[in-house]
């Protein structure tokens, strides 16, 4: 019996989360550090203000801001303390028609504006794909060739569209884990430290494949660049 009312309970209590959830305006999903304009409407008002914009873990941000007024009924506040990932909510006043009413709405910041059903998608994952299938590409031509500057410009190549596949992979997990703070602040400090090695290492990948090229050119022409094969 107990056990039945427990779930009961539970049951009645998602259900009124989740319908207070769908009865709040969303304004949208916004890019992390970008300022965002909030906007309500009231063709009545004589003022309209924000008593707070909080995030999930209710800690306020702003608090008791007025709107500007754009006219024809338009009130607008630009704010951009955006940093925080995850939902913000709004919480307002203003006098329609002379009477002061609340009004409540929330939005969505992830890492590159895009909302977090969407990152699940496949587009979000196929620069990874493409440039993991340029890397096996480029490895299954080193078994066509026994000329070792071939093989070593292939494998340059393929090491080069390795790094890029990997860094695309990273963007797309941040996409998809910046709802759970442990693991995007790991992927997110990995992918600060993968940037700066991956930058070096194009780099000198890229200036190898360039030696090599320009080597192997001169050499066809009898130049013999570096020494003798």
């Amino acid at each position: 019996m107990k056990t039945k009312n427990f779930l009961m309970a539970l049951f009645v209590g998602v259900f009124l989360v989740s319908l207070a959830s769908a009865s709040l305006e969303s304004l949208g999903t916004f890019q992390q550090n970008t300022c965002i304009d909030i906007s309500q409407t009231c063709a009545s008002c004589s003022y309209v203000n924000i008593s707070s914009v909080s995030n999930k873990d209710n800690s306020t941000i702003v608090s008791n801001v007025g709107m500007t007024d754009l006219g024809n009924g338009e009130w607008r506040y630009e704010f951009c303390n955006t940093s925080y990932l995850g939902r913000y909510d709004v919480r307002g006043m203003g006098d329609i028609n002379g009477v002061d009413s609340s009004f409540a709405s929330f939005f969505e910041v992830t890492p590159s504006g895009t909302s977090f059903t969407n990152a699940l998608s496949l587009p979000l994952f196929l620069p990874m794909i493409l440039m993991l299938l340029i890397t096996v590409f480029w490895f299954f031509l080193t078994g066509f060739t026994d000329r070792k500057e071939y093989k070593l410009t292939f494998i340059l190549f393929g090491m080069l569209f390795m790094i890029f596949s990997i860094a695309f992979g990273i963007i797309a997990s941040r996409e998809v884990l910046y709802g759970f703070p442990l693991l995007y602040g790991f992927v997110n400090s990995f992918y600060k430290v993968f940037i700066v090695f991956a930058s070096v290492g194009s780099i000198v990948i890229s200036l190898i494949i360039m030696f090599h090229v320009i080597k192997t050119a001169f050499n066809t022409r009898g130049y013999n660049i570096g020494g003798k094969e």
